[in-house]
């Protein structure tokens, strides 16, 4: 089974991505994620995935649409089962699917301090609650390591002045003088305006003075293989948040733009 095939199955059950599948059969395909619904959001279903099918404890070559659940029951007890295969339209083959048992989830926030620091971990400017170390990047020219975050998070919305401070954890979440892991460098200017929507980004990066004291492994994810700057609707994304923790979403309309209102002024 190509993964490719399933990841749509996934896409079009799960999220009903049914733009992600040819106009002709997007009607069967909206009747194919409503029709699963009933197993989809069966009590002890925890979430989904692709992965080779585990048979014994062994790893097998075929990729299959994974089930996650809290408990793994015989079919005879389970009022909605999952079925073993699914036709999603417009593909050539059923889709398999595949049980699999991981026990009752938690939320797991990343607000502690840790050396090394890894992306997904709390951080903040000193006058800011709490944010996300989003990921460790490099600068054109430069050799020393950044740390990537928003400017609402160690820029102080675009108020704080090169080499401030930037602590791990939060200050929200207890940080303090002793907790500095980085220094702002710079953050792409926020613009305020009752007209228009100048903003394109809400960006910040801190310079690691101590190499030793960062890793690139994104929290629950891993070391991102590359930037993309594709961006489209229906695209799957994923992120680690200090308090969110680990989340899939899907890419809804990649031209959006709004307004919010901060401290008195308009940041569109």
């Amino acid at each position: 089974m190509r993964r490719r095939h399933v990841e749509k199955a996934l896409r079009v059950l799960v999220h009903g991505a049914v733009d992600t599948v040819s106009t002709k059969h997007r009607k069967r395909a909206q009747n194919a994620h409503e029709a699963s619904r009933r197993w989809i959001r069966a009590p002890g279903v925890l979430g989904f995935g692709i992965s080779e099918r585990i048979k014994r404890g062994q790893k097998l070559k075929n990729v299959t649409l994974k089930v996650y659940v809290a408990r793994k029951l015989p079919p005879s007890q389970v009022e909605h089962p999952v079925p073993r295969t699914v036709r999603i339209p417009g593909l050539p083959d059923p889709i398999e699917t595949d049980v699999e048992e991981i026990g009752d989830l938690r939320p797991q926030s990343f607000t502690h301090r840790e050396r090394p620091a890894n992306p997904g971990l709390s951080v903040s400017h000193p006058r800011c609650g709490n944010g996300t170390f989003g990921a460790l990047v490099l600068k054109r020219g430069r050799s020393e390591l950044f740390i990537l975050s928003n400017s609402h998070v160690i820029a102080d919305n675009g108020r704080a002045q090169q080499g401030d401070a930037v602590l791990q954890p939060s200050q929200e979440h207890g940080g303090t003088e002793d907790d500095v892991i980085a220094v702002f460098e710079d953050a792409v200017p926020i613009l305020f305006s009752e007209e228009g929507y100048p903003n394109t980004a809400d960006a910040a990066i801190a310079r690691v003075p101590r190499a030793r004291d960062v890793g690139a492994v994104i929290k629950l994810i891993g070391v991102p293989a590359g930037v993309s700057t594709k961006l489209d609707s229906g695209l799957l994304v994923q992120k680690t948040g200090s308090i969110t923790g680990h989340t899939v979403g899907i890419v809804k309309d990649a031209h959006f733009w709004y307004s919010i209102s901060l401290r008195g002024q308009v940041w569109s």
